[in-house]
This record gives structure tokens, C-alpha cells and sequence, in this order.
């Protein structure tokens, strides 16, 4: 199951084009690489909606993954628990022999605490959480329709990449975290 952030923050230009179009890029040479497995696709920001139930057809998968922007969840935020507890939850109960995995894209900005809860709950179900931290740990602004989003001063919001919770959430899992790098699409 193929987890992706489509929050605000993921329009951020520290990742060229912008973190949520590197991100489609490489899920989309992921389906490319992996012909013979279901994928699924969930993305979320202040909540999580199933975009594509499991399904072997990965023309549909890719054709799903090309329309996504951050205008398909409605509710602002990022909340990775609930996404990961909705990826967990979507692969029911059946085959638990063959091996599971999410894996999760997003720049690590969260606003809820229960991430690496969910994570654990995954680990024990024998699922597998690989991250990919999509950004820089300097960051970038976040500019929505020529605008940058400004804080409560007036100063301009800068996102950076969240590296710990992705790390720790792979971890709990015996996964891997990667920082997404410009090559990472190549």
C-alpha cells in the first residue's frame, strides 16, 4: 500500500519540481518496477481516504497517482497515524503469509502523536513500513496560487524535512527510511 502525503507543505520546491510531483514521479516508477504485485494508493493530509483499493491493474494505479494534488483530501493538516491505521487496515485479513509493506511518502511534518503508535500496531500485524522523507532538512516556503503562506507574525513558513519520525517509524517495523534526493527518479 502506497501512502502519500498531498498536505500543503508538500508543495514546497526543495525537491524539484515540488515535493508532491517527485513523490507521484517515483511511486509511479515503483509501479513501473513491480509488475507482478498489488499496489494500492491512500493519501492523506489532515485525514486519509483510500484512493485506490489493492488491485494488480497498475495502469489504473498510475492513472489514479496522476491525478492526485492537494486539493484531494479536504481537511488541512497532516495526520500520518490515520493514514497508516487506514494502509493497515486495508489489507484485512486475508493472506497474511505474503509480505505486506506500506510504503509512505511525506516531507515528516505531523500533527498528531500517534505515527510510531501505529507503526508498532503495524510491526506486530508483520507489516512493514519502508519511508522516504521527501524534502531537505533546510526546507523551502510554501507558496499557494502566487502566495506564500505566512505564521500569525507575518513571517513565511518554512517546511523542512521531519527525518526523525520517518526514521523511528521504519525502524519500529524493521523497514528502511531514504531521504529522497533529485536522483531518487532518475
Amino acid at each position: 500500500m502506497m501512502v502519500l502525503d498531498v498536505s500543503n507543505s508538500m508543495l514546497a520546491t526543495d525537491v524539484a519540481p515540488s515535493r508532491i510531483e517527485n513523490a507521484k514521479m517515483m511511486l509511479s516508477k515503483l509501479i513501473d518496477q513491480m509488475p507482478d504485485n498489488k499496489v494500492g494508493l491512500i493519501v492523506f493530509s489532515g485525514d486519509a481516504v483510500v484512493q485506490l483499493p489493492m488491485t494488480a491493474d497498475n495502469v489504473s494505479a498510475k492513472m489514479f497517482l496522476s491525478t492526485i494534488n492537494t486539493k484531494s483530501v479536504a481537511n488541512p493538516g497532516t495526520a500520518v497515524g490515520t493514514a497508516l491505521d487506514l494502509a493497515i487496515k486495508s489489507f484485512g485479513e486475508e493472506n497474511k503469509e505474503i509480505g505486506r509493506s506500506i510504503i509512505l511518502l511525506t516531507d515528516g511534518e505531523n500533527h498528531e502523536a500517534d505515527a510510531v503508535e501505529q507503526a508498532r500496531k503495524a510491526a506486530a500485524l508483520g507489516i512493514k513500513i519502508y519511508t522516504i522523507g521527501i524534502g531537505t532538512p533546510e526546507g523551502a516556503p510554501i507558496e499557494i496560487d502566487g502566495e506564500f503562506i505566512k505564521d500569525e507574525n507575518g513571517e513565511m513558513v518554512v517546511s523542512k524535512l521531519g527525518e526523525q519520525m520517518l526514521e523511528e517509524i521504519a525502524a519500529v517495523t524493521d523497514a528502511a527510511y531514504v531521504r529522497a534526493t533529485k536522483q531518487s527518479i532518475g
